[in-house]
């Protein structure tokens, strides 16, 4: 049963139908989609690759097609496109159709956050998964540090990254219940939430923030839309 296709599939169906309809008209952002996908993504897939290969987690072939590169299932690879691709077509259309605010952050902040993500990684060392989500965690906030801090004090930016969690929710527990995914013990803190382990609710947000970062930065470079307006 291909299950976990099925859900990656499911995820893009809605954003793809209607990212030829309204305002935003969201398939001409592909090639910023891409963009960030080719810098994001492969960063991303290659911490995936590593902690795969490590046993930090794994894929029940049960639900999968068979299909394999690096070690990488099909549709794990599918994944960090298009659930990025679903929620940049969310984020697109909160710029087109709402109002922003501007919500002041300190910029020390970021650094405090960076720091204590820095010092949460060393607590953490002896586990892979944990040590390395608060490593990107922290990274995600020196980067908007200096590349785009505006983007943390968009309101729009904040209320778009709460409304992933729902979506992000219903994923994650159908691929870990089953489960599709797997996770290794010793490389999670053990704490879940239903059956998502709490490590993944600092992934989810950081993979979607730097992919939201890259893509601005390229959107940015070919338009003067309402998107600046921030």
């Amino acid at each position: 049963m291909y299950r976990y296709l099925v859900i990656d599939l499911l995820v893009l169906s809605v954003p793809l139908m209607f990212s030829f309809w309204g305002k935003p008209k969201f398939y001409r952002r592909v090639p910023y989609v891409l963009a960030a996908f080719f810098s994001v993504g492969v960063v991303f897939l290659t911490w995936d690759v590593w902690a795969t290969a490590q046993g930090d987690w794994g894929f029940s072939h049960q639900y999968l097609v068979g299909i394999h590169f690096l070690g990488l299932p099909l549709e794990e690879i599918l994944f960090f496109l298009m659930i990025p691709y679903s929620c940049l077509f969310i984020y697109e259309n909160l710029v087109c159709y709402f109002n922003d605010r501007r919500i002041l952050i300190p910029r020390f902040l970021n650094v405090l956050v960076a720091g204590a993500s820095g010092i949460a990684a060393v607590l953490f060392w002896s586990q892979n998964y944990t040590r390395t989500v608060f490593i990107f965690f922290g990274l995600f906030f020196l980067t908007t540090l200096f590349f785009d801090h505006d983007m943390l004090e968009s309101s729009l930016f904040l209320i778009y990254m709460a409304i992933t969690y729902f979506p992000f929710f219903l994923v994650n527990y159908l691929l870990t219940s089953a489960p599709i995914v797997w996770y290794n013990p010793q490389a999670i803190w053990g704490v879940r939430i239903t059956t998502i382990p709490l490590e993944d609710f600092l992934y989810s947000f950081t993979m979607l923030a730097f992919y939201t970062l890259i893509y601005r930065i390229f959107r940015k470079r070919t338009s003067k839309g309402p998107f600046l307006k921030i």
